[in-house]
């Protein structure tokens, strides 16, 4: 439940600096540390997705194990 937490967390995160960088009122540099921030949210999101790809493989394959 940690990581699901953590995952939304991170995405509303990735979503305002998002929204940031659209923002044409916005300052350059203040866009270019949004999208810095942005990619550390990213990468934290793609290392929980992939963590539990991993995890649901290892049970998928376990059940085949088992089935046979």
């Amino acid at each position: 439940m940690e990581n699901k937490d953590e995952f939304k967390e991170n995405m509303e995160e990735l979503r305002k600096m998002s929204e940031k960088i659209k923002d044409p009122d916005v300052p350059l540099e203040e866009a270019i540390s949004s999208f810095e921030k942005g990619m550390e949210y990213y990468k934290k999101c793609d290392s929980i997705l992939k963590d539990a790809e991993q995890r649901i493989e290892v049970i998928r394959k376990e059940m085949e194990t088992s089935e046979s």
